[in-house]
């Protein structure tokens, strides 16, 4: 009997903490960065959806959730991003998914069959980057590169276990590396010449008089 209740025990132990850690796997950035809902839509096993607001579209297949949940993509503000992003990078969007499944009411953090995330904006370049958005903050370069064709940046997602942000190189300032003093010098250089052979004309005059 006692070697059943310590078994037990084991047991018991080892569930509560794969359901820590199922917790931890599937955290709610509504509350780490993202908390504003761009959309929500119910998913029901066996059907496949598409949710699009703005210049998003994500398309969910048939078989990616086994029980019916509510699919919410969620943003935050930009400039929160901008500054962990590169200095020579433009955050252009930020997302995360709150995928809630709805008999458990608890979060889901890996998806059965990855959904697809398509992005366009007219800023979009063979050089724009996808980065994970992780718990801590910190934005990463996803290790798998995003497809881009034209203006339009997609990738697969297969669960929502971080964020996300899409970066395009910053636009270069115009004379930039030009000085303020240079645009103008033109002008000054050529009314100085001027000035210049006036004053040699009146000298020479002179001498010529008082020859």
């Amino acid at each position: 009997m006692k070697r059943v209740s310590i078994l037990s025990l084991i047991a018991a132990f080892v569930m509560t903490m794969f359901a820590s850690f199922a917790s931890a796997a599937a955290p709610d950035f509504q509350k780490l960065g993202f908390p504003n809902v761009a959309v929500e839509k119910e998913i029901v096993p066996g059907q496949a959806a598409s949710i699009t607001y703005g210049s998003v579209r994500i398309d969910v297949p048939a078989d990616a959730f086994t029980a019916p949940v509510k699919f919410q993509v969620i943003e935050g503000a930009n400039a929160d991003f901008q500054a962990k992003a590169p200095a020579n990078e433009t955050v252009l969007m930020n997302f995360a998914f709150k995928v809630t499944d709805k008999a458990t009411n608890e979060l889901v953090a890996k998806f059965n069959k990855p959904v697809m995330f398509f992005y366009t904006d007219a800023k979009i370049t063979a050089n724009s980057k996808y980065y994970d958005t992780t718990v801590d903050g910190q934005m990463v370069v996803n290790k798998v590169p995003a497809k881009i064709e034209g203006t339009t940046l997609s990738h697969p997602i297969a669960g929502a276990g971080v964020g996300w942000a899409v970066t395009s190189p910053a636009a270069p300032v115009k004379n930039a590396t030009s000085p303020v003093a240079g645009i103008s010098a033109a002008p000054w250089v050529a009314g100085g010449s001027v000035m210049i052979i006036g004053a040699a004309a009146v000298w020479f005059a002179a001498r010529r008089r008082t020859a």
